[in-house]
């Protein structure tokens, strides 16, 4: 176990099938002493691959260049990390209801 902290950043970014990227992150509020491997380890218990998840799971749409062409594109994004954070959280989610909103749409995705 670690000293507490209260925000951490999901950093994720979209990636369409042209392999065109939009990186973008949440500030999730934190009430937790595990380290940020820990949690790390328990997010990617419940993504998809161990890397992807829908937006969905954060409360948010998917990230757009403002063309979609749904016969190659998708609304997957990609996770890439979690860092400790003094920014203001972005979002009433914290960061285990997030974990537990993507397991349950894994299940839904992936019965």
């Amino acid at each position: 176990m670690s000293d507490s902290f209260t925000k951490i950043e999901v950093l994720y970014l979209y990636r369409d099938a042209g392999n065109y990227k939009i990186y973008d992150k949440r500030v999730l509020p934190c009430s937790s002493q595990y380290t940020i491997d820990e949690m790390e380890q328990r997010l990617r218990d419940v993504l998809i691959d161990e890397e992807y998840f829908l937006p969905g799971a954060l409360g948010i749409s998917r990230p757009s260049f403002g063309y979609y062409d749904s016969d190659l594109d998708h609304d997957w994004l990609e996770f890439i990390g979690l860092c400790r954070t003094d920014l203001e959280a972005d979002t009433d989610l914290d960061f285990f209801s997030f974990v537990e909103n993507m397991r349950r749409l894994k299940r839904e995705v992936l019965p």
